[in-house]
């Protein structure tokens, strides 16, 4: 239950006589106007309130809109509109706007609750309250309650309460039907006890926010708990502490030089190397054909895959882009084509990290790196986990002042843990085990 729910539910106890007790001492409410039909009311009211009709119990008045020669930047009478509502400041009580009139032809008096009644902000059930004499515009109604029956405070808990949609006429420009909102059933309570229910509801608000700060900050753990708890897993995996080495695999022989001790990130296993990408596999660049030639676009037969494609891309495997360019298209571009089980890398822009192993031979714009493995030290989803665990790091190596960028040479430069090739299949595994079990715990969380 989050705040706006736990705070309904409480203002649903007040409105129903369950939140104060109610007193010998204070006198029942007489009926104001007719008696509800049962089929009318929604719940029994304690003995001694009574059903009455809102427009029994105050009045209703619909705002205006004055002409824009009368409308200044300040003056006696603030003047608002229904977007004044969304200010900060406004919450509650209605009291700044950059609008003002002097001489209004129609005043609603401080104290008046106030809400849309046209057009979609009927939906958002918004309430205020003037805090002083005002002016409100066309789209705009107010109800003041009469001092000596209803509370304005109580008035404004039990208008909370209403989801003013269900009495909106009208579906392209809504309307509220005042008519019918002026019918609407109020459970009355003495006037002492509204002002007690009021005060309990002022002692738990300030409860409820402090609940409702909570729930947020869980609500952002809770969200970003399975990127942190795979970002772990990954961790583990790339420092070999997933799954056991075994005597039986044989240890990696160094391919290339050894990478300088500023360029890894921690220790390995025994059996294990840091290696450059470029001593695994190769690195090729991306290319896109000119959008003014139709035959580089026309009866495209080749995967073309940009770094947005990437971004947009949910799995591990991609299988295509959104769109696919022609042989003629490849031979005149730099666009280089690699065959499937290619990592590709974005390596421009905000989105530097973005990973995905091709499904089908494909090429890629200027914004992508590719890494085709060597299959004999490296497997493609070794690649793919290993390039994503590393994404933090070759980000902070990027540069640029359009645009971040990584150069197709300090790619390839880049070190990776290499474990034993069935050690990589065998690590790569478990990261899917448990990443499906991360995913099934997040399907499976209470809304």
């Amino acid at each position: 239950m989050n705040k706006k729910l736990l705070w309904d539910s409480i203002l649903q106890q007040a409105i129903s006589g369950k939140l104060v007790p109610q007193l010998d001492t204070e006198p029942a409410v007489e009926q104001i106007g007719p008696d509800p039909a049962p089929d009318e009311v929604p719940f029994e009211l304690p003995e001694k309130w009574k059903w009455v009709n809102l427009d029994r119990t105050g009045s209703f008045s619909s705002g205006y809109t004055p002409s824009q020669e009368q409308i200044l930047g300040q003056g006696d009478i603030p003047f608002f509109k229904v977007a004044q509502m969304n200010l900060k400041g406004n919450e509650k009580y209605l009291r700044l706007t950059p609008t003002f009139l002097n001489t209004p032809r129609k005043i609603f008096e401080a104290g008046t609750i106030v809400f849309p009644k046209l057009g979609g902000a009927i939906l958002t059930n918004k309430r205020r309250i003037l805090a002083q004499k005002s002016v409100v515009d066309t789209n705009t109604a107010g109800f003041l309650p009469t001092k000596d029956v209803l509370s304005l405070e109580y008035a404004y808990a039990f208008l909370s309460t209403l989801d003013f949609g269900q009495y909106a006429r009208g579906t392209a420009v809504p309307a509220l039907d005042l008519s019918k909102v002026k019918k609407i059933w109020l459970p009355l309570p003495p006037l002492a006890e509204q002002r007690r229910i009021v005060a309990k509801l002022e002692e738990i608000k300030p409860l409820v926010d402090q609940f409702g700060e909570a729930y947020d900050k869980l609500s952002e753990l809770e969200a970003d708990f399975p990127r942190k708890l795979k970002s772990s897993i990954l961790q583990a995996a790339m420092q070999g502490k997933l799954v056991p080495q075994l005597d039986s695999e044989p240890a990696v022989e160094q391919i290339g030089p050894a990478p300088a001790p500023d360029e890894v990130l921690f220790k390995l296993p025994e059996k294990w190397k840091w290696v450059k990408l470029k001593t695994i596999g190769q690195i090729i660049g991306g290319g896109t054909p000119s959008s003014a030639v139709a035959e580089y676009w026309d009866k495209p037969t080749i995967n073309w895959i940009t770094s947005a494609d990437l971004r947009d891309n949910k799995g591990i495997f991609i299988y295509s882009g959104a769109r696919s360019i022609s042989q003629l298209g490849l031979q005149k571009s730099s666009a280089k084509l690699f065959p499937a089980g290619t990592v590709i890398y974005t390596t421009r822009g905000a989105c530097i990290g973005d990973v995905a192993v091709a499904a089908l031979e494909s090429c890629t714009n200027q914004g992508c790196k590719s890494f085709v493995p060597d299959t004999a030290h490296i497997t493609s989803l070794w690649g793919y986990y290993a390039l994503k665990h590393a994404a933090p790091f070759i980000r902070r190596l990027s540069s640029g002042t359009t645009f971040a960028e990584i150069s197709g040479k300090r790619f390839s430069e880049i070190a990776i843990p290499l474990p034993p090739l069935e050690e990589q299949r065998r690590i790569v595994e478990r990261i899917e085990q448990l990443f499906a079990e991360v995913d099934k715990m997040s399907a499976c969380k209470a809304p």
